[in-house]
């Protein structure tokens, strides 16, 4: 079997289709939803993740994906994107920072404390009773791609 898929998150910006699933607390509390980046610090506060723990981890992970890519382990995976006519739009990742450093990311704000007070800290707190707060120590620096790319561009 062979299969494939594309994302494009630059076509449909996170929360766009103006549903419950974000907005309303009444379903988060009914459903026990929050976003991502509040779960990633959920799992932070629960693993006893410091800020520092999860920037040195980030840094760590960029400075494999550099080494990893110059070393050409991405060659047979990654196929050049070209516009209708043959020229090429995009032909890496480019969420791989080299130059990432725990020192730089300190520097950076948590991205989740707004989310958090808008209710999905207390969607966690009822949940996860044996946490007082939630620690947010996620931000576009040492979040995943998707949810970095929608800081920086929302």
């Amino acid at each position: 079997m062979v299969a494939g898929g594309v994302e494009s998150m630059s076509r449909v910006p996170m929360g766009s289709d103006g549903g419950a699933w974000y907005m309303d607390p009444r379903v988060n509390e009914a459903t026990h939803f929050v976003p991502q980046g509040v779960g990633a610090d959920t799992i932070a506060t629960l693993k006893g993740f410091s800020r520092t723990d999860v920037d040195a981890f980030a840094t760590e992970s960029h400075r494999r994906a550099a080494y990893a890519w110059e070393q050409g382990y991405y060659d047979k995976s990654v196929v050049p994107v070209t516009d209708i006519n043959g020229m090429t739009l995009l032909d890496k990742d480019e969420t791989i920072r080299p130059n990432t450093n725990v020192e730089t990311l300190a520097g950076l704000n948590p991205s989740f404390i707004m989310p958090g007070k808008m209710g999905f800290d207390s969607v966690i707190l009822d949940r996860y009773t044996t946490i007082e707060k939630v620690n947010h120590v996620h931000h576009a620096g040492n979040s995943s791609g998707i949810v970095c790319r929608n800081l920086l561009s929302g």
